[in-house]
């Protein structure tokens, strides 16, 4: 979502295609930033030593 369509539809309500804003953008000479947006990295969780440690078992049929 470019900053020009959310501040259109969340700041003054209105109904608006990615499509016309693109073009209002493209007539005003406005260029978005280029490249993916930033990334958010993952959070690091530890892993329970518990888990690692213990053995998995098939349950037996009787």
């Amino acid at each position: 979502m470019t900053s020009v369509y959310a501040e259109l539809t969340l700041s003054h309500g209105a109904t608006v295609g990615h499509g016309a804003v693109a073009m209002l953008m493209q007539r005003a000479a406005l260029e978005g930033l280029p490249g993916n947006r930033r990334r958010h990295p993952a959070a690091q969780v530890p892993t329970a030593p518990t888990l690692i440690a213990r053995g998995s078992v098939a349950p037996t049929a009787c």
